[in-house]
Parts: structure tokens; C-alpha cells; sequence
């Protein structure tokens, strides 16, 4: 019999964002014998329940996404999360799922998701529970969520730079959690990110467009009215020298901000030179070394010890000086745990 599937975890593990990174790395090329697939997710409560009746029942939903599948079924890979809520307190669908499941049936992938608890509802079907190999999602240590969410700080084209412990302080976050849930800190992680990149310098400027629309109104007012407005005149005139003065502090702080994101990126870039640096000098170790190979070395701890730390730390006082945040401190993270709060 074919099996297709079933990742089953604990809540908030990450099983959706395991085949979402499935999904990702067959774009990617990563799996050339899976190229041409395209990942598709359905909720299957969504499929059963008083909706599911309106739209004609479980039988006639499967038949309409079989049709839509079309030639290209082969192609498809499904993506069934909750699915036990297809054999839930005497769900029929379930049953209806079997003949699209089999080995010619017309769900030629499929991929479901459930949690631990909710497990024993599949396994009460026997024969539905039979279509599936169950692979278990465990929960990462603390140890490899800091790492994933350092591998999402590294490869994200913001490039956000890390206060030192804001990862571990992410993850500790999450006191109610008997272990780490990577899933939870991925997302509180996102958007502190998403935080730092709404932070660069916007080219609107509220003070400055509440005095143009001031402008505006009083310059139409000097159209439409008669006789002497020698008070509307000098009222324009000055609201004129605040509008050039907030375009020249704006103009002063744009400047600012651009010159602190080019030494962000010569940071980053020095940082990638050492790290590159250290690569190569680390098969060095327990050898005999030369005195141009020890000149390295010395140069690289002095970078590590001193330029690296007061680099990031004049990047992080003018960051806060400036008002864009640059960095994710534990300050922004706190933030961000706040407004999950509310």
C-alpha cells in the first residue's frame, strides 16, 4: 500500500514551517527529483463542519480539488494540516479521503500534519491512520533554536545586527514552554526584524507636510479673497521659513542615517573578513606555526577583542541617537513580546 506523509509534534514545534521549508527548498532546486512540484496547503477543518455542507459535503469538496488538480495532479504535493479533523467525533471525511490517498488514487502527494494529541484520533481509523508513515517532530534544544534563528537573522537581506544574548533572551521569552518552541521564537524574531527594516528613513515627514498643507490652505485663500490680507501674507511667510528649516533638518537627518547604514555595511563587511580569516587559520591549530601565520592570529584577536565590540557599539549609540533602530537589543525584542501580549 502507498503511504504518504504524516508529521506529527507537539504544538507550535514548527510541523507548518517544516513544509513550508520543504515548499521553499523545491523552489529553491534543492531536491532536483522533486523539480516541477508546487506545494499546496488546505486546512482540513475547513473541509468538514457546516461550511463543508454548504459547499455540498466532504465527497463533493474532494471531487472539486481533484478537478482543479487536473493533468497537473502528478505535480501537486498536498498539504493537509489538522488532519485529524477528518476523523474527529465521527467525521466521515476521513473515510471519504481513503480512495484519493491510494495508489492510484487522485491525491497522488500528500503531506499531513497533527499534533501529538490529536494523533490518536487518526490511529482510531485504522485504515486511514495505514495511509500514512508518521514521522515525529521533535522540539530543538535551546541550543539549535539560537541557531536557527541565527541562521534567519544571517540570510535575511535586512541584515539586522544582533545585541549580544538577544537571541537566548528570545527563546527564553517563552517561560510557559516546557522546552523551546522554535516556531514561537522564529516569529517573535521576524518581527523585530521586520521592526528594524521599518525603521529606515521614510521619505514622508508629518511635521513637514502638515505645514505644506498650512501653505496651501492660505494660498488659496489669497486667491479667492478682496482687499488687504497683509496678515495672511506674513502668516505664508513664516509658515514658508519653517517648512525650508524642516526640509533642512530633514535633509540633515537623511544625510545622517545614510551615512550610519554605509558603516553598517562596512561593519558587516569587516565582520565577514574575519570570520573568512579565522576560517583559514583554524587548521592551523596544534601545528608549527610561522611568524607571518602568529602576526594573523594577533591581528584577528585584536579584532575580536576591541575593533569588532567598539565598532558595534558606536553603530548602536548612533542608531539610538539618530532614532532608528539598527539593532535588535533586548529592549526591541521586549517591545515586540509586549504587543504579542495585547
Amino acid at each position: 500500500m502507498k503511504r504518504h506523509a504524516l508529521l506529527v509534534g507537539p504544538s507550535r514545534v514548527g510541523k507548518s514551517l517544516t513544509a513550508k521549508a520543504f515548499a521553499q527548498a523545491i523552489e529553491r532546486g534543492d531536491y532536483p527529483f522533486l523539480s516541477g512540484k508546487t506545494v499546496f496547503r488546505i486546512n482540513t477543518a475547513d473541509l468538514v463542519g457546516h461550511q463543508a455542507s454548504f459547499l455540498g459535503g466532504g465527497n463533493t469538496i474532494l471531487n472539486k480539488i481533484s478537478d482543479a488538480m487536473g493533468r497537473f495532479r502528478g505535480d501537486i504535493i498536498l498539504v493537509l494540516d489538522e488532519v485529524h479533523m477528518a476523523c474527529k467525533e465521527g467525521e466521515k471525511l476521513a473515510d471519504q479521503l481513503k480512495p484519493f490517498l491510494d495508489e492510484n488514487g487522485d491525491f497522488v502527494h500528500v503531506i499531513g500534519i497533527t499534533t501529538e494529541d490529536e494523533y490518536r484520533h487518526v490511529r482510531e481509523n485504522n485504515a486511514f491512520a495505514l495511509r500514512f508513515d508518521c514521522i515525529p517532530i521533535t522540539n530543538t534544544s535551546k541550543e539549535e533554536t539560537v541557531q536557527l534563528l541565527a541562521d534567519m537573522a544571517l540570510t535575511n537581506a535586512a541584515h539586522p545586527l544582533l545585541q549580544e544574548g538577544v537571541l537566548d533572551f528570545i527563546v527564553d521569552a517563552d517561560r510557559d514552554a516546557v522546552v523551546p518552541q522554535p516556531a514561537t521564537a522564529l516569529k517573535r524574531l521576524k518581527k523585530c526584524i521586520t521592526q528594524v527594516e521599518k525603521g529606515q528613513m521614510p521619505d514622508h515627514d508629518a511635521k513637514m507636510e502638515i505645514l505644506s498643507r498650512k501653505i496651501r490652505a492660505l494660498r488659496s485663500r489669497l486667491l479667492v479673497a478682496a482687499g488687504s490680507l497683509d496678515e495672511s501674507r506674513a502668516k505664508l511667510a513664516k509658515l514658508k521659513r519653517k517648512l525650508k528649516a524642516r526640509e533642512a533638518k530633514v535633509a540633515l537627518k537623511r544625510g545622517a542615517v545614510e551615512r550610519l547604514y554605509r558603516e553598517k555595511e562596512k561593519f558587516i563587511a569587516l565582520k565577514d573578513d574575519f570570520y573568512r580569516a579565522a576560517l583559514k587559520i583554524g587548521p592551523l591549530a596544534g601545528n608549527t606555526i610561522g611568524s607571518a601565520e602568529r602576526a594573523n592570529i594577533n591581528r584577528l584577536s585584536l579584532m575580536r577583542r576591541f575593533l569588532l565590540p567598539a565598532y558595534f557599539s558606536y553603530l548602536e549609540r548612533e542608531s539610538k541617537e539618530l532614532k532608528v533602530p539598527l539593532v535588535i537589543d533586548k529592549q526591541l525584542a521586549s517591545e515586540v513580546f509586549a504587543s504579542d501580549n495585547h
